[in-house]
């Protein structure tokens, strides 16, 4: 997972983030999913989307709960995040600190 320039800047409650999981380009509405020993696990884009998932955050606006921080991941409610949009090369999405399930304290 790439993060992007730390130029990005979020406003508000507002939190930019990457999925962990990522959508596979050449097989239109699939994710990616590889086991550790390197098999891919193709599953239904709108499947997926149903269940909350897990993302790593890249940007916070100056009003998010100090329970979260940059480079912290994340369990985001199922459907409470915009369209993925590309910057420098990137692909991240748009959440609020209310969206947040659960975290990792040792991310």
């Amino acid at each position: 997972m790439t993060l992007p320039s730390t130029e990005l800047e979020a406003l508000s409650n507002h939190i930019l983030f990457q999925f962990h999981d990522e959508i596979d380009k050449a097989r239109k509405n699939s994710f990616k999913k590889k086991t550790d020993w390197g098999y891919e696990l193709p599953s239904n884009i709108d499947d997926t989307t149903k269940s909350p998932r897990w993302a790593t955050i890249v940007a916070m606006g100056p009003d998010v709960m100090d329970d979260f921080h940059v480079g912290q991941v994340v369990l985001i409610d199922a459907l409470k995040w915009t369209r993925a949009v590309e910057y420098k090369g990137v692909e991240f999405a748009r959440t609020d600190d209310q969206q947040i399930l659960a975290f990792d304290a040792d991310s």
